[in-house]
């Protein structure tokens, strides 16, 4: 599954398990006293009825003498069941429920060990409200009803066991209207018609699949052929008049198929690969169910002047994710979830990576560096937790989709295959799939596959899956009188925490250096505290080298810190140093300057000098130095600030502004996204926010008259100084418009208008039963992202709080305290915290997302206090500058 990124890091799934309650007292597992071998499946599904019915058999083992059957159901109401061993069948004789996720079967007769068949009937619901278990939701004026299994969501639809260890085969038939299209996992075997309106659609059984894999929808869908990769039929499904849209789909998913075919040294493993599109989704884009994968509809249609640069590698990163999970994860899937980690990063590291093979062009070989920097955002809290974390709880299971998962997980891949080489990590990855095949397998399994290639790896893989947080390396480099590299680990330990720095790894670090004549690399696996080791090439060195990296590539899951100067010698020289190089050098400098490691006004002066750099990756990196600095200034240096902005990159955005040229580079498109607001804002630039009010009038008359790639940024910059004409405007135009895009970009932009009247309306338009609460929320999550409006939309949260989570998926409200993640004011923290406490244990994952948000706000107060003498310092000079 792809988690929907914010904040700069992945969010945990909050709304996906929804109707959990935690009973101390209830084992999560259910046990192994009976086994499912085989379950054959058939359900009603009416997409706009609240309810489906079905019937299900389950082949068992029946293990030990037992007078019940443990198994999950969620608010599902089983009507009669009976098992059959042999010739004789016994009734269910009392359905007891346990908690709300699972159910007791009671039999009066003691069942003997055993092969049975379970038989039970069955009605469950279909939810309106949460993207969960078999859900509706509305697109124009049909109604599609589809499925989300994971993590516990098969629970919501039937009775089962409802585990990721229970991998079998499973025969589904649908019931549904005449007039719709079903689709599962499995191409079509046998259809025939029910009278009534219905016809029944016997599907293919599938292979093995864990229940939270199986899939399925209905709906009037329209398909778009998608021809053939071998003997394997695409498909893409969308709603109603809408299937032209994948057109950039079609066009562009055999190549990442047959690159993926390629890596594992294997065909794809199933019969068909349909897409299916999902009107909306909340915390997730897509979903690697075997041979119907869903996707969010913003993710694979596109409007022909929708297909900006930005959709096609959104397409393109996702999709490549989720079929990379068809070989790692569905055809050798985790025992447990505290696994999940190795499915979600596999499917990252490997989605990268085929990326890179098929289009070079797009930067992937700054992927792995980004995973770093977004893993080190969430590792850095004290809350953090290890990559292999047992999940116990719900609430674990709540956590378990999260930066941690995804992006260091990603980061730790990358690092040792850079260890073993490309070659030998894809013999051990190919190792642990054939040994494996269409069955479970755990991380120890994995790590004991990459070891046949090299036996040292285990421990060091262990030794950083096995405990949280980020390693830092202190490095100096010493010269008296030879050439000496001194390396020490710790933990990295921001302001504002309370973290122990005693701790270390089995850490692999490389180093290099220039030796007078060419670039020396070296390697090592750093098992103590302390390393030293004196400098050599073919000889030894005897003069100091004039710089040293000690993480060349930006793979390498640690965090150098520098001798005094060291970072500043190193980055001197753009032309040394790869891209990935300079954006992790700039990523580990933002990072320090949390720890007080690095002052901020060195930041910014180092940010500064790679402000032109030609690729668009290394500005971006630079931008988010400046948008850190600008999260700690106070109004009164706003204008000193917008100085710095706009001679580092104010020209440069002036160049681009918002409206797109003719045959312009793509990553021209893509750095406007995140370069013109930011100047627009930051650098309190008059031009471009004339240019953003311009065209968001424009964009409302018409909106093919801007181009879709710079219409939502422009609307939110027009926002911020925009008047009540702008405000009735974009009310209107989303109260009308059918197009689920357009309506999120128009209620984005209002969260950003920074009168308070005007604001406060748009905070009553969150509440307007005319839009629907999983959409309008997004204005309010966009004022609470910004220092300016934070204090206002949390008055409104607040005093609205049991309205609002009313209107939304039950396990939201976990997610709204990150709301306020840029938030560095104690007073707001302390209000979170007060608000919260209380009440977040009800909701999936909240414990551990509050801790993350009041963690973040003590660590940015921490950080402004240490920070503002370098900063005002720094600051000054500018004020010099517009006082000669």
């Amino acid at each position: 599954m792809k988690c929907l990124l914010a904040y700069g890091f992945t969010l945990s799934v909050l709304s996906l398990a929804s109707g959990v309650t935690w009973a101390d007292d209830v084992p999560m597992r259910l046990g192994e006293s009976v086994t499912p071998k085989n379950y054959q499946l058939e359900l009603t599904i009416v997409p706009d009825s609240e309810k489906h019915a079905g019937k299900i058999d389950i082949g068992l083992n029946i293990n030990e003498p037992t007078h019940q059957i443990r198994m999950n159901a969620a608010s599902i109401n089983i009507k009669q069941g009976r098992l059959v061993m042999g010739t004789k069948t016994i009734k269910v004789d009392k359905v007891e429920p346990q908690g709300s996720d699972y159910v007791l079967l009671q039999f009066k007769e003691e069942l003997q060990p055993g092969p049975a068949k379970l038989m039970l009937e069955f009605a469950g619901q279909v939810n309106r409200k949460d993207v969960y278990g078999v859900f509706a939701q509305k697109d124009g004026d049909d109604w599609y009803a589809l499925t989300q299994f994971e993590t516990t969501g098969a629970r919501h639809a039937f009775p089962c066991f409802d585990e990721p260890g229970w991998k079998v085969p499973w025969q589904l038939t649908l019931n549904v209207k005449k007039q719709h299209l079903a689709v599962a996992n499995t191409p079509v075997q046998a259809e025939r018609d029910l009278g009534k309106g219905m016809k029944q659609i016997r599907f293919m059984t599938t292979k093995p699949l864990p229940s939270y894999l199986v899939a399925f929808g209905v709906g009037p869908f329209q398909v778009l052929d998608g021809g053939k990769v071998g003997s394997v039929p695409l498909r893409y499904i969308a709603p109603r008049g809408r299937a032209q849209e994948a057109r950039y789909a079609k066009e562009h998913t055999p190549a990442l198929l047959r690159g993926l075919e390629g890596y594992f040294g294997m065909p794809y493993p199933y019969e068909k690969l349909d897409s299916l599109v999902i009107p909306k989704t909340m915390m997730f884009s897509a979903m690697e169910n075997p041979g119907l994968i869903t996707y969010r509809a913003s993710v694979l249609l596109a409007r022909p002047h929708e297909e900006t640069a930005q959709f096609k590698r959104r397409y393109i990163s996702v999709a490549a994710h989720e079929l990379a999970h068809q070989w790692f994860g569905n055809y050798v899937t985790m025992k447990w979830w505290d696994d999940i980690w190795l499915n979600e990063s596999f499917a990252s590291w490997m989605g990268s990576k085929i990326v890179a093979q098929l289009r070079p062009e797009w930067g992937a070989d700054v992927e792995n560096v980004r995973a770093r920097r977004n893993a080190m955002m969430a590792d850095r809290l004290p809350s953090t937790r290890k990559i292999h974390q047992p999940v116990l709880s719900q609430h674990d299971l709540g956590n378990a989709f999260d930066a941690i998962s995804y992006s260091k997980g990603q980061a730790v891949l990358a690092m040792y295959e850079q260890w073993l080489g490309e070659d030998r990590f894809r013999q051990g990855v190919r190792h642990y799939m054939q040994k494996h095949a269409w069955s479970n397998a755990s991380a120890g399994d994995f790590i004991d596959a990459l070891a046949t290639q090299d036996p040292q790896l285990a421990k060091s893989f262990e030794s950083v899956i096995e405990q949280p947080g980020i390693p830092r390396m202190n490095v100096t480099l010493r010269c008296d009188p030879a050439p000496t590299l001194d390396l020490q680990q710790s933990r990295f330990v921001p302001k504002g925490t309370t973290l122990s720095a005693d701790q270390r790894w089995s850490l692999p670090v490389c180093y290099s250096f220039a030796d007078g004549v060419s670039k020396v690399r070296s390697c090592t696996v750093m098992d103590e505290p302390r390393y030293k080791v004196k400098l050599e090439s073919n000889k030894p060195i005897e003069t100091c080298p004039q710089w040293l990296q000690a993480n060349p590539g930006g793979v390498g899951y640690y965090l150098p810190v520098y001798w005094p100067g060291g970072l500043v010698s190193l980055m001197d020289d753009p032309a040394r140093l790869s891209a990935a190089e300079i954006i992790a050098g700039l990523d580990d400098a933002n990072t320090l300057i949390r720890s007080g490691d690095l002052p901020i006004a060195d930041a910014l002066r180092l940010a500064q000098k790679f402000a032109n750099h030609p690729r668009r990756e290394v500005v971006e990196s630079v931008i988010r130095v400046a948008q850190h600095a600008y999260e700690m200034i106070d109004s009164t240096q706003h204008a000193l600030f917008a100085r710095y902005v706009q001679q580092s990159l104010g020209t440069r955005a002036r160049a681009l502004g918002f409206n797109r040229k003719a045959n312009e580079p793509e990553d021209d498109e893509l750095l406007r996204v995140a370069l013109v607001p930011f100047v627009a804002e930051a650098g309190l630039d008059g031009t471009l926010r004339e240019e953003a009010g311009r065209l968001a009038k424009q964009w409302l008359g018409d909106r093919k008259s801007v181009d879709a790639s710079v219409a939502p940024q422009a609307l939110k910059i027009a926002a911020m100084s925009g008047g009540p004409a702008l405000f009735d405007a974009l009310v209107d135009a989303a109260g009308k418009t059918k197009h689920l895009g357009e309506r999120m970009q128009m209620l984005e932009a209002l969260g950003t208008f920074r009168d308070p009247a005007l604001l406060d309306k748009a905070f009553k338009v969150a509440l307007d039963s005319q839009f629907d609460a999983r959409e309008s929320i997004t204005l309010v999550e966009s004022a609470a992202a910004s220092p300016a409006t934070a204090d206002a939309a949390w008055a409104f949260m607040k005093g609205q709080f049991e309205p609002l989570m009313a209107r939304l998926p039950k396990d939201f409200a976990a997610s709204v305290p990150s709301f306020f993640h840029a938030n560095c004011q104690a007073k707001l923290r302390n209000e979170l915290e007060s608000f919260f406490k209380d009440r977040i244990g009800q909701y999936e994952g909240g414990p551990r997302l509050l801790s993350q948000a009041l963690e973040r706000a003590d660590m940015c107060i921490a950080t402004r206090e240490t920070q503002a003498s370098s900063l005002s310092a720094f600051l000054s000079g500018y004020q010099m500058r517009m006082t000669q």
